[in-house]
């Protein structure tokens, strides 16, 4: 009598398990058809599921996700900054130094191809620093170390207002030396500042703030103060990154700091010898210059404030004998950076 019904048990539990297990499968399958078809409709309408913001996000790094996206995202936040890193770094390492980071030799294509151009039709050798402050744009043309004759009076300027900043002399006894050297280019008064910031020091103060393709090694002639200051049987050189970057800072007011290089700016606004590029600029367009001249070189470099944009114009020259002839090619490539910038 026991027995029977245990039985009949068993089979009424077989069927109740065999039901829900095939009930379970249903619902299963359900499931997984639903959610394909909401992934596939997220993907194709554009809709805000999880995959369909992944995939923006990949496309985009830059504005696809929301800041509400960004923090909620760690994982995804973290690759995205350091691909851009990696990109940061990879361009650092192919930039000039003194550049930033994120701009190049890149930009003024036309511009440069007509430097170019006309450079080839110079006799000599020549070189070219442009620079758009407004955008960082720049390039070099022929970018070599050669003889700075008097723009090695530049750097001077600012070795000497790094030792008045750190108060080893003082501006007013010296003022007139370096106003002699950098408004009027007197060699006299060039030679007089090497001899008091110490025989070496202009070298060592352009590596130190990273002019590493310019070193002064003796005094310039003619003066009766030049003997005894060589420091090395070579000779001054520069380049013109190197003294493009050196307006820059002075722009900037990094050079030295920021009274210093507002002291050296108006120095170069009242610069005495304006014969080559202020020559190629409208009347009343500012700007602010230093040359350098032998007989075998001929340099001008200036900072030039103009409406279409502030900009840097470096270019140097060796033609043995003939330097003193150069000023008109001057003048025409100033008068077509100008034009470059204000069409």
């Amino acid at each position: 009598m026991d027995r029977k019904p245990t039985k009949n048990y068993q089979i009424h539990y077989s069927r109740l398990a065999a039901a829900l297990a095939a009930l379970f499968v249903v619902v299963v399958i359900i499931v997984f058809i639903a959610a394909g078809g909401l992934k596939k409709e997220s993907t194709d309408d554009g809709s805000t599921s999880a995959d369909a913001s992944d995939s923006s996000h990949i496309s985009k790094p830059d504005n696809s996700k929301s800041s509400d996206d960004s923090s909620s995202d760690d994982s995804s936040s973290d690759d995205s900054s350091s691909d851009e890193s990696e990109k940061e770094d990879f361009i650092e390492l192919n930039v000039p130094p003194g550049a930033h980071p994120l701009e190049g030799e890149h930009g003024m294509e036309d511009l440069k191809k007509q430097i170019t151009n006309k450079f080839s039709e110079y006799s000599g050798e020549w070189s070219a620093y442009i620079k758009n402050l407004n955008t960082g744009e720049y390039f070099t043309i022929n970018n070599k170390q050669i003889y700075p004759a008097s723009m090695i009076k530049l750097f001077a300027t600012g070795a000497a207002y790094q030792q008045i900043e750190e108060g080893l002399i003082n501006e007013n006894d010296y003022l007139t030396y370096i106003h002699g050297m950098a408004v009027m280019s007197n060699n006299v008064a060039f030679n007089k500042m090497v001899w008091t910031l110490g025989r070496g020091y202009i070298t060592k103060w352009c590596q130190e703030n990273g002019y590493t393709r310019t070193a002064q090694y003796h005094g310039l002639l003619p003066a009766d103060n030049a003997e005894g200051l060589a420091t090395s049987k070579k000779r001054n050189e520069t380049c013109a990154s190197d003294v493009g970057k050196m307006l820059e800072n002075i722009y900037n007011g990094k050079c030295v700091s920021k009274e210093a290089s507002k002291k050296i700016l108006d120095l170069l606004k009242d610069q005495h010898w304006r014969n080559k590029i202020p020559s190629g600029l409208p009347p009343g367009v500012v700007s602010a210059n230093k040359t350098g001249d032998t007989e075998d070189q001929s340099h001008d470099a200036a900072i030039v404030y103009s409406k279409g944009a502030d900009y840097i114009i470096v270019i140097m020259s060796e033609n043995p004998d003939v330097s003193f002839e150069q000023d008109y090619k001057f003048i025409e490539l100033s008068r077509m950076v100008y034009n470059y910038f204000n069409p």
